[in-house]
């Protein structure tokens, strides 16, 4: 009976980091990575047309032999310049004039959505504290937390906890439930309702995944989920990497 139950659990494990493993991967294959403020909002038709005719400049520089004197140079140096100067304008104004996006929080009233938009326009970057109580050093600093919430966690009298741990140990070992009914199973609509109401842009867990992986894939993916959490009913077992936070 052990090691049935053992072989189930391991099937359990695989199939779930199989899912994982293929929402991942279908992520990092299909969807481009890109840095914060990647994509210039400020940027304008009217720096794409002098970006043009900066590179045509350019090229018919390089052909006529990159010399430094004669008017194919100084067309080149002039739409160049004209070229970085316009990118430095229209990058000043970022901090300084309101987007269409931000106005638009802003007539909504929409206090999370203005913040947003905010910090993402001005580049407002939030500022780590450089001294924890006078130690500037980040391996000590963390290792002082760890100690201080390890001390936190201990129990107050061993001998009382040991007493709490073995009625636990009698209760679980008696603990009895029932039998698992159709009603009480997870449904595929419960399921896509659940995925659509999650929030979009929070933190993935430890194994990658985010809330976009579930809502903007294939739609089999429910399906997938609704009978993997109802095998976790009937086995009573979830993955290790399932609880893991």
């Amino acid at each position: 009976m052990v090691s049935k139950l053992s072989a189930q659990h391991h099937r359990l494990e695989i199939i779930y980091n199989s899912v994982v493993r293929a929402l991942t991967t279908s992520a990092n294959r299909c969807i481009p990575k890109t840095r914060k403020n990647f994509y210039k909002f400020w940027w304008s038709q009217e720096l794409n047309e002098l970006k043009a005719v900066a590179v045509t400049s350019a090229r018919a520089w390089q052909l006529a032999g990159k010399s430094k004197h004669g008017p194919i140079f100084q067309t080149y140096y002039k739409d160049k310049l004209a070229y970085k100067k316009c990118i430095c304008e229209d990058r000043q104004k970022e901090t300084i004039s309101f987007t269409n996006s931000l106005h638009d929080a802003l007539l909504r009233k929409n206090r999370k959505d203005f913040w947003k938009c905010w910090k993402a326009k001005t580049g407002t970057q939030n500022k780590c504290a450089s001294q924890v109580d006078g130690i500037a050093d980040s391996a000590t600093i963390a290792s002082n937390f760890a100690k201080h919430f390890e001390q936190i966690c201990r129990p107050h009298t061993a001998s009382v906890n040991d007493k709490m741990k073995i009625k636990y140990e009698k209760m679980r070992a008696s603990y009895f439930t029932f039998k698992i009914k159709k009603s009480m199973e997870f449904d595929i609509q419960l399921i896509d309702s659940v995925v659509s109401d999650m929030n979009n842009g929070k933190a993935a867990g430890l194994d990658g995944l985010s809330a976009e992986h579930l809502k903007y894939s294939h739609p089999i993916v429910i399906n997938i989920l609704c009978k993997l959490f109802n095998l976790f009913i009937h086995t009573g077992y979830l993955p290790s990497s399932f609880g893991a936070s």
